[in-house]
């Protein structure tokens, strides 16, 4: 490259740059910055930077909570679900979770296993016999749930419209479909897929024979007052955050300077084996452009699917997390047993996915992180930002929800500066 040709880039990268910044801060200006709720006077220094996202230009709508020790120590919202109708994101404002519901839908296993409805490590066959088919036999309900099944997309599309109208139509065309590698040979994120079968496992386990919003009511949300729902019904279809953005580039740039962000787009772009592709069709009646631009589908949000539509309150799955976080009891009811708890945060696979390009730890349905103190931490990013996460030595429950969705990284910088926060005021509390 010559020395014109280097100046012109750069100049030219200089100008998108300042282009990008310039329509970030006016667009910022456009409606005042609202923030409500309330934190613990230990974790103040959480309600600036949450307020400061806002200032930024970087969020519309969102909220954060955390538990600490069995205590909402953080519970703060903020911003607008609707820009242009300048409507207020309110306390029991509910967000689209995506795949964040995933993690809550593997404690909902764990309590599976626990009730002694399902084994890890039997096969998906003995719960499901038709699932015995095309190369599926050997397939565990462990490496279902740790991504390794190789079910990460359809042959032909199964819309998930067929779980209402033509439930054994659904459950046949599920059980047909071949794996896309050997199953356990390795392992790839499971972007939607993973609901699809993850939920038929659950009905067909129970013994009980109920839908999965019954089984989700009635093991979860009633008994630990949890304001989450997989199946939204239409009676609370006006709470929920419609309108979804998406973040402004010039908010990402942060990650142009990230190795990890190049190897990622490195594989999206190639995609040698074509997984991330077939990953990817198997979403698009979920995160297509309408479906992201405007999710006012009425329909679809009353279907459950625990990999993508998941809606609740950041302060729930905090709560949900916090349980989990503090040995599992809740107001002398059990979620889960520690011994139970111990098997959720073993680490069953780790390295670099087969489908998305990025180097990941993944334990019996949820990702494997650490903190910014290199404590443990496990739960469920989702979609643009979302997470719901626990740290067990540190007995936190943390949960953040947004609909400016950062598209280009697994964990939103709004999240992840929120969370640092955090552990910086826990450090002060520890320290004494």
């Amino acid at each position: 490259m010559d020395v014109f040709t280097g100046f012109l880039i750069a100049s030219l990268g200089a100008i998108f740059i300042g282009f990008l910044y310039k329509k970030t801060k006016s667009q910022a200006k456009v409606l005042p910055v609202r923030v409500s709720g309330h934190v613990d006077p230990r974790f103040k220094n959480v309600e600036e930077v949450f307020r400061k996202n806002f200032e930024s230009g970087a969020e519309t709508g969102a909220a954060f909570a955390v538990y600490y020790k069995g205590d909402l120590v953080v519970d703060l919202w903020g911003g607008y679900v609707n820009r242009k109708g300048q409507i207020p994101w309110r306390e029991n404002t509910l967000a689209a979770t995506f795949s964040t519901s995933k993690g809550i839908t593997a404690l909902l296993v764990a309590r599976f296993v626990e009730l002694g409805y399902l084994d890890y490590k039997r096969p998906v066959y003995h719960y499901w016999p038709e699932f015995a088919q095309n190369g599926k036999e050997g397939i565990t309900v462990e490496m279902l749930v740790s991504h390794q099944a190789g079910l990460i997309g359809f042959d032909e599309p199964i819309s998930i419209r067929l779980l209402k109208s033509d439930y054994e139509q659904y459950t046949s065309l599920l059980a047909a479909q071949k794996p896309f590698w050997e199953p356990g040979s390795t392992f790839g994120y499971h972007m939607l897929t993973w609901g699809y079968y993850v939920d038929v496992l659950l009905m067909k386990a129970d013994p009980k024979k109920r839908t999965l919003e019954q089984i989700f009511q009635e093991e979860i949300t009633e008994p630990f007052g949890i304001d989450f729902f997989q199946g939204t019904p239409t009676s609370e279809h006006y709470r929920i955050a419609s309108r979804i953005y998406m973040q402004s580039l010039w908010h990402q740039l942060y990650l142009f300077a990230n190795k990890d962000f190049w190897k990622h787009m490195k594989h999206a772009f190639f995609d040698e084996n074509g997984y991330q592709a077939a990953a990817k069709r198997a979403c698009q009646e979920y995160l297509g452009k309408d479906a992201i631009e405007a999710k006012t589908d009425y329909e679809l949000r009353t279907i459950p699917l625990s990999s993508s539509n998941g809606y609740g309150t950041a302060r729930a799955i905090a709560k949900l997390y916090g349980i989990v976080s503090n040995g599992g009891v809740y107001n002398k009811k059990t979620l889960l047993k520690e011994s139970t708890i111990d098997q959720l945060e073993q680490v069953v696979v780790q390295g670099i996915d087969a489908v998305i390009g990025a180097n990941m730890t993944i334990g019996r349905g949820v990702m494997i992180l650490k903190s910014p103190k290199g404590s443990t931490m496990f739960g469920h990013p989702g979609f643009g930002g979302q997470i719901g996460i626990c740290d067990r030595q540190n007995n936190l429950g943390i949960a953040y929800v947004t609909n400016n969705l950062a598209v280009l990284s697994l964990l939103g910088r709004s999240y992840s500066i929120l969370n640092e926060a955090v552990f910086k005021c826990l450090e002060h509390i520890q320290d004494g």
